[in-house]
Formats: C-alpha cells, structure tokens, sequence
C-alpha cells in the first residue's frame, strides 16, 4: 500500500514538472499584431532585429519580456488575451489575476501599490526619455495652438 502511494505521488509529482506553465496575460490588441509581424512565426528568444514599419517601444517590450524570461531558463506557455487593458493591467496585476505586465509602467503610476506589487529598478531612469508630440514639417500648422 505504501509503495503504491508512494509511486502515486511520484507519477503526480513528475508529471507536474513535465508539464508546461501556461501563463494568462492581456496584451494590446495592436501590440499583439505588430509584434507577429516582427516574430513571424518565429520564438522571442530567436529574434535579434526589431525593425518594422510597427515597431513602437510596447512591440518590442511584449517581445524583449519573453525573450529574457526564455533567456532566464524559463519555459513558460503564455495564453495570450488581446483588447484594451491599459486601465486594468493595474488592477489585474494587484488582484493576482495578471501575472506579468508586457508593457512598462510610469513609476508614478504603480509606486502606491509598492507593498503589493514587484516594481523592478528603471530601465529608462529620468531624464532619458523625451515625450512629445511629432509630426512631420507638413501637419506642423494643423498642430499648432
């Protein structure tokens, strides 16, 4: 009875280990499509160009998370939801729901929820990144207030 049980619980536990993580995450529908124009069919830890007439920073984000992860010895599956989650990646992130945000936050943002949340260290440090608004010489005028 003892050997039965005790080979029970080791098929259960072997069986865990070999099966793989499968990781519910939302993404931006737009962010989803650009980055499998850069992908094209191909894994995250495979790319090493990230040029396309798409590729915006929350592309190559979505793109570089799954690389590290991969890179980091990680064989995560990840189930992929597409829509308009930027209000509540937040929320779905304190909850428990979300497991991982694909895209980067302001500090100013998520710093309130520090005791609930991992907050990694910057990897844009202040200073560093330029908001604004471009366009071309043409639009110029159309913009100008």
């Amino acid at each position: 009875m003892l050997n039965r049980l005790s080979a029970s619980l080791l098929f259960l536990t072997l069986n865990a280990f070999a099966q793989e993580e499968v990781i519910n995450v939302s993404v931006e529908t737009d962010t989803y499509k650009y980055a499998q124009e850069i992908l094209k069919g191909r894994p995250a830890i495979e790319v090493t160009n990230y040029a396309s007439p798409n590729s915006q920073r929350d592309v190559v984000e979505f793109i570089l998370v799954q690389k590290a992860l991969a890179l980091g010895g990680l064989e995560l599956k990840f189930s992929i939801t597409t829509g308009n989650y930027d209000a509540r990646n937040i929320k779905l992130l304190r909850s428990g729901l979300l497991l991982i945000s694909f895209d980067s936050m302001w500090h100013s943002h998520v710093n309130q929820f520090a005791d609930e949340l991992f907050i990694s260290a910057p990897i844009i440090e202040k200073g560093e990144y330029m908001a604004g608004i471009y366009t071309s010489k043409e639009n110029h005028a159309k913009i100008t207030i």
